[in-house]
């Protein structure tokens, strides 16, 4: 088990791939350059790939035969960038472990830097985004307030500018693996089992090749998990809006009132009645949606169903201690 604060001998590499033919190449070259600078006596990539329909498989084919130090999972389809991320966890065995995609955004270069402010005390250490070149500006924002919303909605102190890119020590790859729930978002997981963090800045570049993996519907699902599955206050709306439609009620009965026996003038017209049954109808259908959204994580729990798939596995050398049967167990 590695020590806070002492340098580590072993590391783990995981990477996500999903259609990179055009950055394998060049991901590999520059990271391993990176790494041949970190003093370590032993070091091992994991490459997953994620049901990729380009040449990837063929690349990572070449790069095994190339390399005894990478290992490629193969899922049997595409399950998503967080199964493929922790199906490679299950098998990484080094004393700390990096995280990073391979579409160059997040450069390899970082890792040395990450290594050594890891050795500074710290357990977890994010790479924090100064720059992103090429994010849509729209997209940008959407991130930043959903980044408050977590802060405020949650017990979490979320941190800004941060996504998979990291290093963490053994014992907390560890404790991620046996949290159960299947709606998972990896950030929120690492800060919520509270070990002593620190970052890197870093200006992230555009992509070198291919396109975006990661949706606008794909990170609203995303976002949408991390708020349901990290807060429960969603679930205090109906009461809120409950009480704010009894005020709502109250005041409207006593100006009926007022109107009718002081001030003597009628209420005609349905404009007010239709106001008010739309109004409830739409709080009543918004709370039964937030019901819904928890009703549905519940629902993909209790199925039990494995999180991914390994299909095969190559590369099984060097610092590998781990059996065929915890690489498939996708926990």
């Amino acid at each position: 088990m590695p020590r806070t604060g002492v340098p580590i001998k072993t590391l783990s590499i995981v990477t996500p791939v999903f259609n990179e033919q055009e950055c394998l190449p060049e991901f590999y070259r520059r990271l391993t350059a990176a790494l041949a600078n970190c003093g370590l006596e032993a070091y091992e990539i994991i490459l997953v790939d994620d049901g990729s329909l380009d040449r990837t498989p063929a690349i990572l084919a070449e790069l095994v035969e190339k390399d005894a130090r990478i290992k490629v999972l193969t899922l049997s389809r595409n399950f998503g960038h967080h199964p493929a991320v922790f199906a490679g966890l299950a098998v990484a065995v080094g004393e700390a472990v990096v995280i990073v995609d391979a579409d160059l955004q997040d450069p390899p270069e970082l890792v040395p830097r990450l290594l050594a402010e890891r050795n500074n005390g710290y357990e977890l250490v994010f790479a924090r985004r100064r720059v992103s070149e090429g994010e849509p500006i729209l997209l940008r924002f959407l991130k930043r307030r959903f980044r408050v919303l977590m802060k405020r909605l949650s017990n979490i102190d979320f941190p800004d500018d941060v996504g998979v890119f990291s290093v963490m020590d053994r014992p907390l790859k560890e404790l991620l693996l046996t949290m159960p729930e299947r709606e998972r978002y990896l950030v929120a997981m690492q800060m919520y089992l509270g070990y002593r963090v620190g970052f890197v800045d870093y200006d992230r570049a555009p992509r070198q090749g291919g396109t975006p993996k990661q949706t606008l519907r794909r990170l609203f699902r995303l976002g949408m998990n991390s708020i349901f599955s990290y807060s429960s206050l969603p679930l205090q709306f109906s009461m809120i809006a409950s009480c704010a439609c009894l005020v709502l009620a109250a005041a409207g009965i006593s100006y009926v009132l007022y109107a009718k026996f002081i001030s003597n003038v009628a209420i005609v017209g349905w404009a007010s009645v239709m106001t008010a049954i739309l109004g409830m109808g739409a709080v009543q259908l918004f709370s039964l949606w937030i019901v819904c959204e928890y009703v549905d994580r519940i629902f993909e729990n209790v199925k039990g169903r494995p999180y991914y798939v390994v299909r095969s596995q190559q590369g099984v050398q060097g610092m590998d201690r781990c059996t065929e049967g915890d690489v498939r167990r996708g926990a």
